[in-house]
């Protein structure tokens, strides 16, 4: 059973899911509202998903990734300042995982 809170792998890690939130994210990566929705959540900096992570990760339109990037960086400085963060250093939330993930993965492409 997929448990996102569960200490044990076979209770957290779920190919179904992964392959859900992949199919999610490939049929809305192009979705304007759906990624505005999720920036919006977003910027309310109380946590995004992993499925809706993924979109944001997967999305090919150009001023939505602008939006995203600066949204990553107002995010990241509001909860770490200034300060260069490492994920496997940082308290693992479950509510701030996938937005940390989410700056991370912008940072390394920056």
């Amino acid at each position: 059973m997929y448990n996102v809170m569960s200490p044990k792998a076979e209770e957290f890690i779920s190919d179904e899911e992964i392959r859900e939130c992949l199919a999610y994210a490939e049929q809305n990566k192009n979705n304007r509202e759906v990624i505005e929705e999720i920036l919006n959540k977003a910027s309310e900096m109380k946590g995004i998903s992993h499925k809706e992570a993924i979109v944001l990760l997967d999305c090919e339109i150009e001023d939505l990734n602008e939006k995203i990037y600066r949204l990553a960086e107002e995010i990241k400085r509001e909860f770490y300042g200034n300060r260069c963060i490492c994920p496997t250093t940082v308290s693992m939330a479950a509510n701030i995982a996938p937005i940390i993930l989410l700056i991370s993965i912008l940072q390394e492409r920056s």
